[in-house]
């Protein structure tokens, strides 16, 4: 018989002993439904020593005739009818009675007598809530009794009806395969409801880890329950016992799968106006309902699902902080450290966009294997969400043995994936953080290792990194920026500065690179280095870029309008921005707006911007290389590019970066490399541009190489725009111009 088919019998079997006028009607109800649903011939209720109800068993059926029938044995000879396959089940609570079942072919099934068994238990509170009825109609009938009485009887019906009503919901729930999570739930706030607000929790073994438990479901409002030693500690006694226990006021019964105990359902101290019986039969009855739910769930199994990563199989974040929270638990008791590492795995959203999701799949589960292997017994590993990974370390020593476990998953992570017949590379970059003996909140410690993740694939993508108390003052210092950012982009704060960029031998300015500056009203001016990361990784470098793009050609418009006519601009464009799919529409709108030709727009990107996604990047130049505009590589030498990879771009300017300026007088190597860069860019007729020119010297061995433009302090700083007409009359730009 299928756990679906039974727990919709017993929906309609709770619907129909409720609506019974009478004990006796009640328990014959009861034997036809309970006869219906294993397909028994006979079957019997047994009450107080008197036979209350039964079937197939003649009307003229002695009560000495079942007399011996006990839940130990398995048959029963009755005369004159032959002998049955029996199960017997106690009504239970404070009702003396048993339900009785037989059937000539088959003995009865765990799942039966499971299902069975809550058939006798909430019959057992039906007749007791019937003679609770049928008291009341006396106490209506006679008025003899004292007022007092009569209110403890009221209330004692009013709990039978409220808990035989909310069991009846949650088997609805259960027959409309309603979500697993949400039945249990169901069953801790429904069991708190009934015992007067007292706290439920439902507790389950770890199917991956028998030895330990999960707090499946918890009443609203009793979080800290979820680790209270004496709750876990009566949930543990009731599965090792296989029976319910009474500890410290707090109550426990067993939770059956399969007629498997797989867990407890856990009733917390009650007011004193609820009875001990009736805290019994509540969490009795509830405990039944937990059994049924999961058994409808076909196994625990449904509630791992709930705990842990659908995709890797490792414990998901919700497992891993109830985990840390115990472990903090503990860690407090014992004076041990535990550790928290935080892993981003590097290059993953490029193995998404080139190889495509499915191998980014297999690329998580591949590095979930390698941390499994890489941790220590003890230690768990688990998938947060995304490409991001904890590991929870416990105990600890020191900080130098989460580094060496670090430095292990770092080697372990950075060995090659095959993954759809490619070789894969990836790192990860690891931020460790060390509980305390103020470490409240896993949360806190989680929060910790993650600021230094990001610290070390800042400062150097696939390290690792412990974390500091001023990294915490760091981080949030970079969200109240990150905030203050998007406010004074609406309030206009930003603003644009130009540099001058010349030509060689002469000196003779050609174009301008416009410059974002931000100047905050109560910190001052706030450096690019520290807002552009910031607004890139907000997102609001879009807005703010496209903000730039038009402002830049609205001003080159107007000095091209008034005596600059060859004026060109450089505009820098983030990695962000390159993404974005409505850059090269935002381009062609400005290029309408100002009516300047293409060619007089530059449009600056990045070494590194190019090689986060080179398949993408090179599609969205090739479209902006359609609309006209000028295309340049930005700090050329400080990425992970080859000089190989320029012939592909449809760039038309290489900017060298300014750390190969630096070291271009006293540097032989360094002049060398830069004289090749200047002989490839010439050769792939690319004009070169030289960043960070600051003095004579650099100025002097640029003119004897092919280098076409310079830009840098020693020609000028950056300046408002009201200053360039000026600037460029002190060089006969104007002029020359004419």
């Amino acid at each position: 018989m299928g756990s679906n088919w039974s727990t919709l019998q017993l929906t309609e079997f709770f619907s129909a002993i409720t609506r019974a006028g009478d004990e006796a009607g009640a328990a014959q109800l009861a034997v036809e439904r309970a006869a219906e649903a294993t397909e028994a011939e006979i079957a019997a209720v047994l009450s107080g020593g008197e036979l209350l109800a039964c079937l197939g068993l003649g009307r003229q059926t002695r009560t000495d005739t079942l007399s011996g029938v006990t839940p130990a044995v398995e048959t029963l000879t009755v005369p004159g009818l032959g002998t049955f396959h029996s199960t017997v089940h106690p009504l239970g609570g404070d009702t003396d009675g048993q339900l009785m079942l037989g059937r000539r072919e088959g003995g009865f099934e765990a799942e039966e007598r499971q299902m069975l068994q809550g058939m006798a238990r909430v019959l057992g509170l039906a007749l007791r809530g019937l003679r609770t009825l049928a008291a009341e109609r006396d106490l209506r009938r006679d008025r003899e009794q004292q007022a007092e009485a009569r209110l403890v009887l009221v209330t004692a019906l009013e709990k039978r009806e409220q808990l035989l009503e909310t069991l009846l919901q949650i088997q609805r729930a259960v027959s409309q395969r309603a979500p697993l999570q949400e039945i249990l739930d169901s069953v801790t706030r429904g069991a708190s409801a009934v015992a007067d607000g007292a706290p439920a929790a439902l507790v389950l073994r770890d199917a991956d880890n028998p030895g330990e438990t999960l707090v499946a479901s918890l009443t609203p409002g009793h979080e800290h329950a979820r680790h209270d030693p004496v709750v876990l500690g009566a949930a543990l006694r009731a599965m090792r016992k296989d029976h319910p226990v009474d500890q410290d006021a707090v109550l426990a019964a067993p939770v059956h799968v399969g007629g498997d105990v797989a867990g407890s359902l856990v009733l917390g101290p009650v007011a004193a106006t609820v009875r001990a019986q009736e805290r019994r039969d509540v969490l009795a009855a509830f405990a039944e309902q937990a059994s049924l739910a999961l058994t409808g769930a076909h196994s625990i199994a449904a509630v791992r699902q709930a705990y842990h990563d659908g995709l890797t199989g490792l414990p998901n974040r919700t497992l891993f902080l109830e985990r840390l929270d115990r472990a903090l638990d503990v860690s407090a008791r014992s004076r041990a450290r535990i550790a928290v590492l935080f892993l981003d795995l590097d290059l993953f959203k490029q193995v998404n966009d080139t190889l495509g999701h499915a191998a980014g799949d297999e690329l998580l589960r591949g590095v979930a294997g390698r941390l499994r292997a890489a941790v220590r017994g003890g230690d768990m590993a688990a998938r947060l969400g995304g490409d991001e990974f904890a590991i929870l370390l416990e105990p600890v020593d020191d900080p130098a043995q989460a580094g060496e476990i670090a430095e292990r998953i770092s080697a372990a992570v950075a060995q090659p994936f095959t993954i759809a017949g490619k070789e894969v590379l990836t790192r990860a970059s690891i931020g460790i953080a060390l509980s305390d003996p103020g470490t409240a909140a896993g949360d806190d410690l989680v929060q910790d290792a993650d600021v230094a993740m990001y610290r070390a694939k800042k400062s150097r993508p696939g390290s690792y990194l412990l974390f500091e108390p001023g990294m915490r003052s760091e981080l949030l210092r970079r969200m109240e920026l990150t905030a203050e950012a998007a406010r004074a982009f609406e309030a206009g704060e930003f603003r644009l500065a130009y540099q001058p960029i010349v030509a060689l031998p002469d000196a003779r300015p050609v174009a301008v690179e416009a410059l974002l500056r931000w100047t905050h009203p109560r910190l001052g001016a706030i450096p690019p280095a520290t807002f552009v990361p910031l607004a890139e990784q907000s997102g609001l470098i879009v807005a703010l870029g496209r903000w730039v793009l038009r402002e830049a050609c609205r001003e080159l418009a107007g000095w091209r309008a008034h005596g600059l006519p060859e004026l060109t601009v450089s505009v820098n464009v983030s990695g962000r921005q390159l993404a974005d799919e409505r850059l090269v529409a935002d381009v062609l709108a400005v290029l309408a707006e100002t009516g300047l030709p293409p060619a007089s727009v530059t449009l600056e990107v990045t070494e590194t911007a190019l090689m986060r996604d080179p398949g993408q990047a090179l599609r969205r130049l090739r479209a902006l290389h359609r609309t006209g505009v000028r295309l340049a590589v930005d700090d050329f030498g400080s990425g992970a590019s080859s000089l190989a990879h320029l012939g592909r771009l449809p760039i038309d300017q290489l900017k060298i970066d300014k750390s190969f300026i630096d070291g271009l007088t006293g540097d032989r190597r360094r002049l060398a490399i830069v004289r090749s860069v200047l002989e490839l860019g010439s050769t792939l007729e690319l004009q070169t541009v030289a960043e960070g020119v600051e003095d004579p010297a650099q100025l002097a061995a640029l003119c004897g190489l092919p280098c076409d433009l310079a830009q840098g302090f020693l020609f000028a700083e950056p300046m408002p725009a009201a200053e360039i007409p000026r600037f460029a009359a002190r060089h006969r730009l104007l002029g020359a111009a004419r």
